[in-house]
């Protein structure tokens, strides 16, 4: 007996891959009409993201940044481009 109505591989929780065990078992919560197995499912996606960004020395609001910026790039419609030199002398200092 499982949860899920798919057989679906387990990796470990150190595995970049059990992003994508979650993902699957939330799109199977999804399919079968389990709200609370989909949220529950969000759930472990979000741990599983929190682990993945400490493996890089972040934490979950650098990924909040990240994202907010990103929501803003596509919300305005465009994005900033800079001839590559201009970049680069504007830069040099840092």
């Amino acid at each position: 007996m499982s949860y899920h109505k798919l057989n679906i591989h387990k990796h470990s929780v150190d595995s970049p891959y059990k992003m994508q065990e979650e993902f699957i078992e939330y799109i199977d919560a999804v399919a079968t009409g389990n709200k609370v197995m989909a949220i529950q499912e969000l759930s472990d996606i979000y741990g599983c993201l929190e682990n993945e960004i400490r493996k890089y020395g972040m934490d979950i609001t650098d990924l909040k940044t990240m994202s907010d910026l990103t929501k803003e790039v596509f919300k305005s419609g465009t994005r900033t481009q800079e001839n590559f030199l201009d970049y680069l002398q504007r830069t040099c200092d840092r």
